[in-house]
């Protein structure tokens, strides 16, 4: 099931002329993030092709190498409205090259708590 509406439709106590400001500056970013729609202006900065060429097949998260320097990128999640999510990876300067190496994402609801533990054994693991 897939629900698709705007901000408004979800949330009828956000002001409407908070909707309206954030249109007058920039449509395209207010569309995608109170209107609900994707973003049309820069879906065609990467390329499909260029995106698929970036990853290697059937490698879903990399074990943590010996005098590799990690780091990592927190979004964090009060546990109710959105995932929270962590991204570790490190520059292999050999290729040129930034590398992800996992990828977390829990979804609502849950406990932040317990996902602050979960993430941070992952990152005591690669000693950030």
């Amino acid at each position: 099931m897939v629900a698709k509406g705007s901000s408004r439709d979800f949330n009828a106590t956000l002001a409407q002329s908070v909707v309206d400001r954030a249109m007058e500056r920039d449509p395209a970013a207010a569309s995608a993030e109170y209107g609900g729609e994707f973003r049309r202006d820069i879906e065609g900065f990467v390329s499909i092709e260029a995106v698929t060429a970036c990853v290697s097949r059937g490698v879903y998260e990399r074990a943590p190498q010996r005098g590799v320097i990690y780091n990592a990128f927190v979004d964090p999640s009060g546990g109710a409205g959105d995932a929270m999510t962590l991204a570790v990876g490190h520059q292999d300067h050999a290729r040129k090259a930034a590398v992800v190496d996992a990828l977390r994402e829990v979804t609502p609801p849950f406990s932040p708590e317990q996902v602050v533990e979960q993430f941070s054994s992952l990152l005591a693991l690669l000693q950030l």
